[in-house]
């Protein structure tokens, strides 16, 4: 913080720096596009329609600062004391009166915690690697609730074909563990060490910035 630097400035002899977004800029919309595209094969792999793999990334699509209410399957844009000011499910915007009928109070619970200290049905989306993934959950949520083969379940979906129930907390599940494949071990990582260019905007003062 600005105020442990002030007060131990002459002592610090090393800053870090988280890479991400700070010294590696990265080249959007299309290393969200590409994060996208490699969610979507992924996701394929797990037994989702091929049909994603066609999907095409809208980069205005979202933003940071949204909440999945693993719940009820809505992307929520509340204010700081939780009043719902927006809500979403798939790409379908809420309209006042269903915003009112899934919350009757127009207000969520933010703090509701688990054993764990995780929230119980609230995931925040707060960093840019999340806005792709507010993408890929919202149009697979688009399929279910528009395909012919499922029908609506409480807590999400039942397959007419096996009357298995897929949730929307495995919709979650699901696409939060491609994404950690994708960068933790997938084809993304080795993309961008092949094709740095591509992914990474190159800044001529940062040489200059570290002292080099």
């Amino acid at each position: 913080s600005s105020g442990i630097n002030a007060e131990y400035g002459e002592t610090i002899r090393y800053y870090g720096f988280d890479m991400d977004y700070t010294l590696a800029e990265y080249c959007t919309p299309y290393m969200e596009a590409e994060t996208a595209k490699y969610a979507f094969e992924k996701l394929v792999e797990l037994g989702y329609p091929k049909e994603l793999k066609d999907t095409k990334f809208i980069s205005d699509f979202a933003v940071r600062g949204l909440i999945f209410d693993r719940k009820l399957g809505t992307f929520l844009k509340l204010d700081l004391h939780g009043l719902v000011l927006t809500a979403c499910k798939g790409t379908r915007k809420f309209s006042r009166a269903e915003i009112r009928e899934e919350y009757p109070t127009k207000f969520c619970k933010l703090f509701e915690k688990m054993e764990n200290g995780e929230n119980r049905f609230l995931q925040l989306f707060d960093t840019l690697f999340d806005t792709p993934k507010i993408f890929v959950t919202s149009i697979v949520i688009d399929w279910l609730e528009k395909s012919p083969q499922y029908t609506k379940s409480a807590d999400g979906y039942f397959d007419r074909s096996t009357n298995l129930e897929i949730t929307y907390v495995t919709v979650w599940s699901d696409v939060k563990h491609v994404f950690e494949m994708i960068h933790q071990r997938g084809p993304l990582h080795k993309n961008i060490m092949s094709h740095p260019e591509l992914f990474i905007n190159k800044n001529p003062l940062l040489p200059a910035f570290l002292g080099f």
